[in-house]
């Protein structure tokens, strides 16, 4: 889920987590053909595995589960909500100095062109100076070179999106000496937070409130009894949250609902064999009639593949990280059914945000992932609110001003 528009979160990421991989720490994904062997095998483990540990769920009583659906109705009901107001609530103590500089090191897939665009905006509306040094996602060693040639530019901070921080994190001492913040994107969790890394923006909290209104609306929708396939790919750091999240939330709140899980590998997801792997899962289970993704630009050519197998109308996809393909089908009826939205070019605007609370002494936010304008994508809500399908999320429409309110600015 950090991709945007999205080729996407794979491609971004895909590189990084590789190198991660030739350190040693995804070493088992060192062969993508023994790897999909591997994955079909442990699919069906974990599914028998998985559902067993939850059968206990069937002795719920109709009390108990009416009570969960009604919590869960009230969870969906607001997350489908259009939001008003942006979650940054803190203004500056002043206006900023104009004159910074910012720089933002751009890779080359759509994602962060939609980041550059809200930088872009956000250092305009401050008047400071932007400076971009482009990187390969697929060459993580690129990274490593522009984020040395930012520190030429004696910038207050530097910004980037999409590898994790295996692949950088030998260049924070320098950055710690020169008094530098590091204002990195989608990341997962931080394994060394510092001054210096005072925001990892999208991580943790929005990806974990997006599994809980997930779990819900499947409770809802189900009426407390749903067969679920959870579809990881626990390589990547900040999805893998998404799916402990998720089972730890179902099976608590939802004590007649079960979870079947299958993980994808990296080579996989890259190859785009995903959509296979879960048609082969649900062709096993045809009891299963809803499945559960880590990010939506992994299963775009899902429907095609459900219809190929037969498979159309029987089952629900919901997952994290909504982009075109995935809130298109939503609005048609298709398969697609409940997506949370992903406010990419928002993200922009967040790491500015983080930049200037620097600049004035101020602490990073308590969720210390900025905030993110959130919402639970249906057919219903997209239509109610007139949301238009989009890869960003870019709501509350006037953000962009709210965000200049707490700035003094504009």
């Amino acid at each position: 889920m950090f991709s945007y528009s999205r080729t996407r979160l794979s491609r971004a990421l895909t590189a990084g987590v590789v190198t991660v991989a030739i350190a040693g720490t995804l070493s088992a994904c060192s062969s993508s053909k023994t790897a999909a062997s591997t994955s079909a095998t442990t699919a069906a483990a974990s599914s028998s595995a998985t559902t067993a540990a939850s059968s206990g769920a069937t002795s719920a009583t109709t009390g108990g589960a009416s009570a969960e659906v009604t919590a869960a109705e009230q969870i969906v009901a607001s997350a489908e909500k259009l939001p008003t107001a942006i979650p940054q609530t803190t203004p500056l103590t002043s206006a900023p100095p104009k004159g910074k500089t910012f720089v933002f090191l751009q890779c080359e897939i759509a994602q962060c062109t939609d980041i550059a665009s809200g930088i872009k905006a956000a250092t305009a509306a401050v008047g400071w100076n932007l400076k971009t040094i482009p990187f390969q996602s697929s060459n993580p060693a690129t990274l490593v070179s522009a984020m040395q040639q930012a520190l030429q530019y004696n910038p207050v901070a530097v910004a980037f999106s999409g590898l994790p921080e295996v692949t950088w994190q030998s260049e924070i001492p320098a950055y710690q000496k020169a008094g530098v913040i590091l204002i990195p994107a989608f990341m997962g969790p931080l394994t060394t937070p510092s001054s210096v890394l005072p925001y990892d923006i999208g991580a943790y909290n929005g990806t974990a409130t997006s599994a809980k209104q997930i779990a819900a609306w499947i409770t809802e929708k189900s009426n407390g009894t749903g067969k679920v396939l959870l579809v990881g790919v626990p390589s990547f750091p900040l999805l893998a949250v998404y799916g402990t999240v998720f089972t730890a939330t179902l099976p608590k709140d939802c004590s007649g609902c079960s979870i079947s899980t299958i993980n994808a590998t990296i080579p996989e997801v890259d190859a785009g064999q995903i959509d296979s792997l879960i048609v082969s899962a649900l062709q096993k289970d045809p009891t299963i009639k809803y499945v559960s993704v880590v990010d939506g630009a992994f299963v775009d050519g899902l429907p095609s593949a459900l219809a190929a197998a037969g498979l159309t109308g029987k089952v629900s996809i919901t997952g994290i990280g909504a982009d075109v393909a995935n809130e298109t089908n939503i609005t048609t009826g298709g398969d697609f059914k409940a997506f949370t939205a992903l406010a990419t070019v928002f993200s922009g605007w967040l790491m500015v945000d983080a930049a200037l609370r620097h600049v004035e002494g101020m602490p990073a936010t308590a969720s210390n992932d900025g905030g993110f304008p959130g919402m639970l994508l249906t057919q219903k809500s997209m239509s109610a609110n007139h949301v238009a399908v989009a890869n960003s999320f870019n709501y509350p429409t006037n953000y962009a001003q709210q965000f200049m309110s707490l700035w003094h600015v504009g």
